[in-house]
């Protein structure tokens, strides 16, 4: 199983207006300081387009299961995996 994660940045542009350009980052703090910028921005009558970049990836790769019992039990001298014999 895997899963890939966009984690660039987002870039929040407003039409024939550089000055209000920014960007920020993914992480929550990013995302919520993020909503209240757009939040601004739609308050003062304009329009922001909100796109996000293609410069970080995440990839994780998750295997399930377990290791061969050979691996995780090592047999003692008599073969058998209990303590006592």
């Amino acid at each position: 199983m895997s899963d890939i994660s966009n984690r660039s940045a987002y870039r929040v542009t407003v039409a024939r207006r550089p000055e209000h350009d920014r960007t920020f980052p993914f992480s929550q703090a990013g995302r919520t300081k993020l909503a209240a910028y757009i939040a601004e921005l739609r308050a003062k009558g304009l329009k922001p387009q909100v796109a996000q970049g293609t410069d970080a990836w995440q990839v994780r790769v998750r295997r399930k299961g377990i290791r061969p019992s050979h691996d995780v039990w090592p047999l003692g001298r008599s073969g058998c995996v209990c303590q006592d014999h």
